[in-house]
């Protein structure tokens, strides 16, 4: 569902010509988790793309109500994301038997969601690998948390490559209530 933080995250892009463009990859389900993964393309106006993984569960998903399809509500929301997103289609058919209405929708992440997400893995460069274990409850004993903590490194030295650090900065505080 889009919320006024959805908005005025898209609206700040838009006025700082920001380009954040999620695209579905496929349905997966890795290590028990059966997810939607998407690739976002970013790029602040100067800078140069870089793209980004990003997976939602299946609860995202939006299933149809009842046989006839999305309700008005359901419609409603995709309307807004569609405006969010500055994109025709944000929705992907998923199961069901083919000819008849699917079994759900995959819908795209909003631009909040995704920048949510990669500012707070950015700010592992505030911290040392221990200091991040500890804030984010991560065993310092891990390869697994070591290999997460170095793909978060990763996609915050690529941020920083697409966006500024004063968007950043701005985009943090419209988001600290997400």
């Amino acid at each position: 569902m889009v919320n006024e933080i959805d908005i005025k995250v898209s609206e700040y892009l838009k006025e700082n010509n920001i380009t954040v463009k999620p695209v579905f990859i496929g349905s997966f389900n890795h290590d028990e988790w059966p997810h939607d993964r998407f690739s976002v393309l970013i790029n602040g106006t100067g800078k140069p793309i870089n793209s980004f993984e990003y997976s939602t569960g299946i609860g995202h998903r939006i299933k149809p109500a009842g046989s006839f399809g999305l309700n008005a509500k359901q419609k409603r929301e995709i309307k807004q994301l569609k405006d969010c997103l500055n994109l025709d289609k944000v929705l992907f058919s998923g199961g069901g038997v083919r000819g008849h209405n699917p079994a759900y929708y995959i819908k795209l992440p909003s631009q909040a969601s995704v920048l949510y997400s990669l500012i707070m893995d950015s700010d592992v460069k505030e911290h040392s690998f221990y200091d991040w274990c500890d804030c984010f409850g991560y065993d310092n004993d891990s390869l697994k948390a070591l290999d997460i903590y170095r793909v978060c490194e990763k996609n915050a030295d690529n941020l920083y490559k697409s966006v500024s650090r004063d968007h950043i900065k701005t985009l943090s505080e419209l988001l600290q209530d997400y």
